[in-house]
């Protein structure tokens, strides 16, 4: 009896969805290591334009919480489909549910704040669903790194793929030969990484420059 294959979590452009979650005004100044968030972030809005990958940009109650950083969503493109919701977990939000039903990705990667909160509760909720969640740790945070990194043990040990903004983006091109590889590079290389990068799940110090 041949065993099951382990998912391996393998990601494509086709198949995939990309979610930036709740980088909202209000927490600029309570967010561990914002700044660079919001760069990597911006990344990954360029990525989605550059391979034509859905993306949604989800709100927390902006009417309380405030909207998405400017310098952030001023890289939202005409893809870019905007969403606000007053539920932790995405997938319990009936407008949201529907814009991820109707798109039907295998894959659906998340990131933004609080990792404890709104990131950990959709991505129970999207686990829940059968997809496969891929959390971007360079580019997701909370108000402290120990809410942050324990978040991030807690998805992955519930079946969430840890993964970094350049590593999803690499596997979305695949290699040289992909016919949008010069302006990935120049994406890649254009990048906007904080002097201080986001400290690793081990107190590591990870430089994404």
């Amino acid at each position: 009896q041949q065993a099951a294959l382990k998912n391996l979590g393998r990601m494509s452009a086709n198949s995939s969805l990309i979610v930036a979650v709740d980088i909202q005004e209000k927490f600029r100044h309570l967010t561990y290591r914002f700044n660079e968030l919001v760069g990597m972030g911006q990344f990954m809005f360029k990525i989605s334009e550059i391979f034509d990958i859905p993306m949604i940009l989800a709100e927390q109650s902006p009417n309380l919480m405030g909207h998405t950083a400017p310098e952030l969503k001023e890289c939202a493109h005409d893809k870019v489909i905007h969403n606000s919701r007053r539920i932790f977990p995405m997938m319990e939000d009936p407008g949201m549910r529907k814009i991820i039903q109707d798109i039907n990705p295998k894959s659906i990667i998340l990131f933004g704040l609080e990792a404890h909160v709104c990131i950990n509760q959709s991505c129970m909720s999207l686990l829940k669903e059968g997809y496969d969640v891929h959390i971007l740790t360079d580019c997701t945070s909370s108000q402290t790194k120990l809410d942050r990194e324990t978040a991030l043990f807690r998805m992955s040990d519930a079946g969430a793929f840890l993964t970094t903004s350049e590593s999803a983006a690499c596997e979305f091109a695949g290699g040289c030969d992909h016919p949008l590889w010069k302006p990935f590079v120049k994406t890649l290389i254009k990048r906007k990484v904080g002097p201080e990068p986001i400290s690793s799940l081990f107190g590591l110090q990870v430089n994404f420059s």
